[in-house]
């Protein structure tokens, strides 16, 4: 949403961005920052017209964000997560939380329906698979399972022809694996 009156009036504006959204700061009229699920950051330069999708080290939950210069701020988020951007270092990790080279996020929404978004980052370019599961460990869907280019990935898993349940959805890439529950609610 975006009000040029104070708050009198509000228009609806499509950010294009997938994620939830926790954290808004905007410096100026046209800087500002937002921060979300998955260790998501975006930047804006034009009043939120465009977003670019900012590098995190991260892929923690981000609840808030605060800048003091366009060089320096801060973004804070779940397990203990802090993050600082200094000049010329960009947004990086102050060794209060553990680097993340792989990961795999929380599906979200969560409980979902009938979609989901689930989301994964790889270091190097690899074979990667995403695979969904149900309580009995039987294989449900293979989202992925080609060589994907290093970095964050979002996929939208659509369980249209799935009944309620429990689901388990798993990401193989080199030696890494990781497994993340999801409950899909009709």
């Amino acid at each position: 949403l975006h009000t040029g009156n104070g708050g009198q009036g509000w228009t609806s504006r499509n950010s294009g961005i997938a994620f939830g959204l926790n954290g808004l700061y905007f410096r100026d009229e046209n800087t500002g920052w937002t921060v979300g699920s998955n260790g998501t950051v975006y930047a804006t330069a034009n009043g939120g017209q465009n977003w670019a999708l900012q590098t995190t080290p991260v892929l923690n939950d981000l609840n808030d964000i605060f800048f003091v210069n366009p060089g320096r701020g801060w973004a804070i988020g779940n397990g203990g997560v802090i993050l600082s951007r200094g000049p010329l270092t960009g947004i990086a990790d102050d060794g209060l939380s553990p680097a993340v080279s792989y990961g795999l996020g929380q599906n979200y929404p969560n409980p979902f329906n009938p979609s989901t978004t689930i989301s994964f980052r790889i270091p190097q370019a690899q074979q990667v698979q995403l695979t969904v599961y149900n309580l009995l460990g039987q294989e449900i869907a293979v989202l992925k399972n080609e060589t994907m280019p290093a970095g964050e990935h979002h996929l939208v898993f659509d369980a249209q022809q799935l009944t309620t349940g429990i689901y388990f959805y798993e990401l193989q890439a080199g030696d890494y694996r990781e497994l993340r529950r999801m409950v899909l609610m009709r």
